[in-house]
């Protein structure tokens, strides 16, 4: 899958939450430009901070595949 879908997607998802870059960014352990950078697709994220950002989100793999 793409690394902008997926960036888009997780934003999308942070968004409905009612979570800030800067929020999710600390929850991670990340820097917000960190975050900033994963949702434009800018650069890719291990398997590990994927399913941290996730869990920090309250998705799970179907939102990022679409289903």
């Amino acid at each position: 899958m793409d690394i902008k879908i997926i960036g888009s997607r997780l934003r999308n998802a942070r968004k409905a939450n009612g979570m800030t870059q800067v929020e999710l960014a600390a929850k991670i352990g990340v820097s917000q430009a960190k975050i900033a950078r994963y949702e434009r697709g800018e650069v890719d994220m291990s398997v590990s901070r994927l399913i941290a950002i996730m869990r920090a989100v309250g998705i799970g793999p179907e939102i990022l595949s679409g289903l």
